[in-house]
């Protein structure tokens, strides 16, 4: 009888126990992180440089929240008073508007609650330099500046996958850096990010492609011929002093704006017809510079900037 009183709260307590593990392995795990689409694809040119996104936020699987959203896909940042109140009215509207050509517009996709966030601490710190410095920040410079935010945030992501778009005034052509979820970047000609650049990366490649260039290799016949791309950089002409220049060309060979946009769009199309988290519409921002627009503030050239709209496949 004293044995049996004696063995009644360990049956007890190892039953709570089984019970206890069997609530914890079926309950949900809490996940911080939710993947609401988003493709953002960027295009440096010369004298012109392009950024575009769909609108579709989803949640995560088949679920569609927005068809039209944009607050936190694409942003401006920097750029002086002038240059943001440009951007915001050239999204409401198809007309070009003026801008400055420093600052950089930025595409975000992946958790639409990070997205949102990290624009906020891009806007605050930019609004900050402005109040302490008298130099406008350049592409580069907020290149830069997400790439340490991003990296200052590696133990707790922001998940958040960036393209950098912007113009350099010294050498008059655009400005494109493409971004892992901490940090690490790379300035490219054509880059994308977000659900789908593994289908939109490869077509935008082969549409903006340079002329292949053929070289015969010992062996002859259709083995002994070498070809590759006209945009490639030799190891040679990669290195500039202490400094080393990109591996590839950081610019397209399109003569237009409109021809790097018609290129653009055709591969959201084609990219929208596979995958289901993109869709309902692209958004094309179109940078230029404008040697007759200026408003005097930074001392740099002025721009002019247009945001375009057309419409996806309907999922």
């Amino acid at each position: 009888m004293t044995t049996r009183r004696s063995l009644s709260p360990i049956l007890l307590l190892l039953t709570q126990l089984v019970v206890l593990i069997a609530v914890i392995a079926t309950a949900q795990k809490f996940e911080p992180y939710e993947i609401n689409g988003g493709l953002t694809a960027a295009v440096s040119g010369r004298n012109f440089a392009i950024l575009a996104s769909d609108t579709r936020l989803t949640d995560g699987g088949y679920g569609i929240k927005s068809r039209r959203y944009t607050s936190s896909r694409l942003f401006r940042v920097g750029g002086g008073t002038n240059g943001g109140d440009g951007f915001e009215r050239a999204m409401s509207g198809g007309d070009i508007v003026k801008c400055s050509t420093s600052g950089a517009m930025i595409g975000c996709s992946g958790c639409a609650a990070d997205c949102d966030a990290l624009r906020r601490v891009l806007q605050i710190e930019a609004r900050s330099h402005s109040h302490s410095s008298p130099t406008p920040l350049t592409a580069d410079s907020i290149a830069t500046l997400l790439s340490n935010v991003l990296y200052s945030r590696r133990s707790f992501p922001f998940y958040s996958f960036c393209v950098v778009c912007g113009l350099d005034p010294v050498s008059r052509t655009g400005v494109v850096h493409v971004y892992d979820a901490i940090g690490s970047h790379e300035r490219v000609a054509v880059g994308c990010s977000g659900t789908g650049k593994e289908m939109l990366q490869p077509v935008l490649d082969r549409l903006f492609s340079s002329v292949e260039v053929t070289k015969e290799v010992d062996g002859g016949g259709a083995g002994g011929v070498l070809r590759r791309d006209a945009g490639v950089v030799s190891a040679r002409d990669q290195s500039r002093g202490l400094s080393l220049a990109p591996p590839v060309q950081t610019h397209v060979q399109c003569e237009t704006a409109e021809e790097a946009v018609s290129l653009v769009l055709r591969g959201y199309r084609s990219v929208a017809e596979r995958e289901i988290s993109v869709g309902d519409e692209v958004v094309i921002c179109v940078l230029r510079f404008n040697d007759d627009v200026g408003d005097g503030s930074d001392g740099s050239d002025g721009g002019t900037v247009q945001v375009l709209r057309f419409p996806l496949k309907k999922h």
